[in-house]
C-alpha cells in the first residue's frame, strides 16, 4: 500500500468514526466539514487548528479522488505529516481520552495553603517567575477555598484605591477569592473519568456564551468539597 493509499483509507475511517459520533447515517451529509467547522468555531485555538488542518486534509482528499485514475505512476503522494494527523484523530475517537490523561496533577501546580497572614506581594512574584495566571488556594486536605488570579487583584483595589500592595494580605482579598466571585473568569469541577469530548464540549459551550472558563478542576467525582486531583486548562485540549 503507498501513501496515497493509506491516505484515503484513513480518511474513510475516520468518516465512519465520526457517522458513528454524530449518529449521521445518510452519505449526503459531510460528517467531516461538521466536525471540521465545530473545531474551527470552537474559539479554542489548538482546536481550530485541527478543524482548519482536517479542512485542509478534506481538500486534498477530494483532488485525490478526482485525480486518482491519472496517478497510477504516482505522480504525486501523501506526505507523512498529513497521514500522521489523520492517524492521530482516528486513535482520539477509537480510544477517547478522559480527565485523567489530561490535567496537570496538582503535585505539579503552583499552589498555595489557606492561610490569612500570607502576604500577596511574593505570591505574585513567584506566579511571574513560573509563568501562572491562577493560583489555587487549597485546605491542608487539598479542597479549593480559592482561586488567586491578577483579575482578584484588580477588583480588589478599584474598590480600595488606596491600598498598600506590600502589607496586602490574603484576608483582604478573602471576599474576591471565591470561584463565584470572578467576574471575568469562571471554573468549574470535573469528575476524573469526564471524557475528552465532553470537556471539549464544555471549553465550547464556555467560549460560546462569552463566559471564559479559566480551569477546570479535576476531583474523583467532579465535587467541590473533594480534594483536587488536578486541573486542565484550554491549552491542554486536543495537542495538535
Amino acid at each position: 500500500m503507498n501513501k496515497t493509499d493509506e491516505f484515503l483509507e484513513l480518511y474513510n475511517e475516520l468518516d465512519d468514526l465520526l457517522r458513528m459520533k454524530y449518529h449521521e447515517n445518510s452519505r449526503s451529509t459531510s460528517v467531516i466539514v461538521r466536525y471540521s467547522n465545530e473545531l474551527i468555531r470552537s474559539g479554542v485555538m489548538n482546536l481550530q487548528k485541527i478543524g482548519k488542518k482536517l479542512n485542509t486534509i478534506r481538500m486534498l482528499r477530494n483532488n485525490i479522488i478526482h485525480e486518482y485514475d491519472n496517478n497510477k505512476d504516482n505522480f504525486f503522494e501523501v506526505n507523512d505529516e498529513a497521514i500522521n494527523f489523520l492517524k492521530t484523530l482516528v486513535d482520539c475517537l477509537k480510544n477517547p481520552r478522559t480527565a485523567k490523561d489530561l490535567y496537570t496533577s496538582i503535585d505539579k501546580l503552583y499552589s498555595v495553603r489557606e492561610d490569612d497572614n500570607l502576604l500577596v506581594l511574593p505570591v505574585m512574584k513567584e506566579m511571574r517567575m513560573r509563568g501562572f495566571s491562577q493560583t489555587p488556594i487549597l485546605d491542608k486536605n487539598n479542597v479549593l477555598k480559592g482561586v488567586f488570579s491578577p483579575n482578584v487583584l484588580f477588583e480588589f483595589l478599584v474598590e480600595n484605591k488606596e491600598a498598600d500592595l506590600n502589607s496586602l494580605t490574603f484576608k483582604d482579598l478573602k471576599k474576591y477569592l471565591a470561584i463565584d466571585a470572578h467576574f471575568s473568569e469562571s471554573y468549574i469541577f470535573i469528575p476524573i473519568r469526564m471524557s475528552e469530548d465532553e470537556i471539549d464540549d464544555i471549553f465550547i459551550t464556555s467560549y460560546e456564551k462569552n463566559s471564559k472558563l479559566a480551569v477546570a478542576f479535576v476531583t474523583k467525582n467532579g465535587l467541590a468539597r473533594e480534594p483536587i486531583l488536578g486541573i486542565i486548562v484550554t491549552k491542554d485540549i486536543i495537542k495538535d
